[in-house]
């Protein structure tokens, strides 16, 4: 599967066998990662990383993939493997120096991922442990409660969001907004960023629920702006919400959907904040992976072709 950061298990195929995209932990450490992505530089720290590819929807997968029956697989910018936060389809090719170019899709058939995943919170603070440790390299400077930069948004709410923390000019907000004189148009400005989709939400006197204007918004950019037409009405209110791709394609995928309301415009000259997490919704299934003796098998073929050193520390985690 994919997550935030870093990518884990297996893909299979019947010439090459099983590869092992990573373990889930990065950093070498047995139960909290230190880095949020895997160094690559041993046998116990290993794997493919998903990192911005600086388009809408898009991540690079960067890093070394394994195979007992191929070797190492480079994940690396000539070939630019990626996968789409979207559909969970992978792109590209990877390298093997015994296999050559290995095309993930698209082609007659592309790689899916079963999941793309949230990152792991081993703190139960609602901010991933990757998002942490990328931005103050520890679990403790950040929690639900804080906010690092002072600028009005906590930071569990800037992880939601997939904005800086660290920077207070940047936030998930709502930019620009103007309507017609009968409030049949509105167009609504946001700040977007390229990991998230967007919903816009209406509500005409803020006593009834809030009903949804448009979803499922993909960004454009570092500010996206969307028109709504509605009946006429002497005022209406809205909010955006940012909210993490919809996982994979299969209809039994492992899916995860977090959210975050951003600002509240009005057609009035005045305006506020409001600033509300969302309770993370979560669906999970099985997935088939490779035995435990498999696992064993493959460990050992992978230990043999590494330096004696770096062989004891795979020895150790059998």
């Amino acid at each position: 599967m994919v997550s935030e950061y870093v990518a884990s298990g297996y893909i299979y195929s019947a010439n090459c066998g099983w590869i092992n995209l990573g373990d889930g932990i990065p950093g070498n450490h047995p139960t909290v990662p230190t880095l949020p992505y895997y160094s690559n530089t041993s046998a116990t720290d290993f794997g493919v990383n998903v990192q911005s590819a600086g388009t809408v929807l898009k991540a690079n997968l960067r890093g070394y993939a394994y195979g007992a029956n191929i070797g190492w697989i480079n994940f690396e910018s000539q070939g630019n493997p990626q996968v789409d936060l979207g559909t969970g389809a992978f792109s590209g090719y990877a390298y093997s120096a015994n296999c050559g170019w290995i095309n993930l899709g698209p082609f007659s058939a592309s790689v899916v991922t079963t999941s793309i995943t949230p990152e792991t919170d081993s703190d139960g603070d609602g901010i991933a442990d990757g998002f942490e440790l990328y931005y103050v390299g520890n679990l403790t400077t950040m929690n639900a409660t804080t906010d690092y930069d002072k600028d009005g948004i906590l930071d569990a709410a800037e992880y939601l969001a997939d904005t800086d923390p660290l920077n207070r000019t940047l936030g998930l907000k709502i930019t620009a907004f103007g309507a017609n004189g009968s409030g049949t148009l509105a167009t609504i400005t946001w700040t977007s960023q390229l990991t998230r989709k967007y919903r816009i939400e209406k509500n005409d006197n803020l006593t009834t629920p809030w009903v949804i204007g448009e979803d499922d918004l993909s960004p454009t950019g570092a500010f996206t702006s969307r028109t709504l037409s509605d009946t006429a009405t002497d005022k209406r209110f809205f909010r955006v919400k940012a909210f993490r791709p919809r996982a994979a394609r299969s209809p039994i995928a492992p899916r995860t959907e977090t959210r975050l309301t951003g600002f509240l415009a009005m057609p009035a000259p005045s305006r506020r904040a409001v600033l509300t997490s969302i309770p993370t919704r979560a669906f999970t299934s099985s997935a088939k992976e490779p035995s435990q003796a498999a696992l064993r098998r493959a460990t050992r073929t992978m230990a043999s072709t590494l330096p004696m050193a770096a062989r004891s520390r795979v020895a150790r985690h059998r």
